[in-house]
């Protein structure tokens, strides 16, 4: 007769976060469902605010050491770090990109970066693949900000909405 197998101790706490890790999921897919799916949840905001109220409370938790992180606020050596080297850029740089840039608009066939930003903004209207058309942008010497601006009135500018 085979020896009775004993009963394992931790049997209740793996059901118990076997529960837990099926029912959290559940529970949150319908508060998505409930919006109307992920586009809607995202449009009210409801991921945005998860997050920071998730970020709120991990930082008040570490705050108040009730999270330990080590390095951060526990065991953190006392040794005093040594200064980082911080780049400092010289403001004469900006001048010198104003005049590159100035310098560039006049030696560039303009009419040609006119057709293509043209071409692109049109491309973007009507759904097209824009890769190939942003290529000849930045082949006719187009700026980044001139390759923007010509598809910020078909897509608009994206607001990040306050919560």
């Amino acid at each position: 007769m085979p020896a009775a197998k004993a009963p394992d101790p931790h049997q209740d706490i793996r059901d118990a976060v076997r529960d837990l890790c099926a029912e959290f999921p559940a529970e949150y897919f319908r508060k998505i469902d409930d919006f109307g799916g992920m586009v809607e949840a995202i449009e009210a905001g409801f991921p945005q605010r998860e997050m920071q109220d998730a970020s709120y409370e991990f930082q008040k938790a570490v705050e108040s050491r009730d999270k330990i992180i080590v390095g951060v606020n526990d065991y953190v050596m006392q040794e005093e770090a040594s200064p980082m080297n911080l780049l400092q850029i010289d403001e004469s740089v900006a001048g010198l990109q104003a005049e590159r840039l100035k310098r560039l608009r006049s030696e560039r066939n303009n009419t040609r970066v006119q057709e293509t930003l043209e071409a692109l903004a049109e491309g973007a209207r009507g759904r097209q693949n824009t890769m190939p058309l942003l290529l000849d942008c930045v082949r006719a010497y187009a700026t980044l900000g001139e390759m923007c601006d010509a598809l910020r009135p078909v897509f608009g500018e994206y607001q990040e909405p306050a919560f």
